[in-house]
Order: C-alpha cells, then sequence, then structure tokens
C-alpha cells in the first residue's frame, strides 16, 4: 500500500507540476536534492515537467 500510494502522489505531482510553476520548481528542488546516487541516475536525461504558462498570465504575451 506505501508504493501505491507513493505511485499516485508522484503522478499527481507531475500532474500538477505541468500546471503550476510552484510545484514545476518544487520538484525540480527534490530532484536535485535527491542524496543516493542511484536515484539520482534515474533522472540523469529526464525533462522535468514546467508548467505552462496560462493564456492570462503576463508571461504568456512574451
Amino acid at each position: 500500500m506505501d508504493t501505491r500510494r507513493k505511485v499516485i502522489l508522484g503522478g499527481a505531482l507531475l500532474d500538477l507540476a505541468e500546471r503550476d510553476s510552484n510545484a514545476a520548481a518544487m520538484l525540480d528542488r527534490l530532484v536535485r536534492n535527491l542524496p543516493r546516487a542511484q536515484d539520482q541516475k534515474a533522472f540523469v536525461d529526464w525533462d522535468a515537467p514546467s508548467a505552462s504558462p496560462s493564456p492570462t498570465s503576463p508571461d504568456a504575451s512574451s
């Protein structure tokens, strides 16, 4: 059950990171600060999701 919860929460965080820049930044910090080398290796070529600017966002007109 613990593994299932971790997978579900991980998926939810990835989904949120695509929509929310704060969640995307948190995900980036989590990956950059993984303490175990074996865990870091899993993310070497990984493209983390980044929040897409919303149409009403001031950044969207740039």
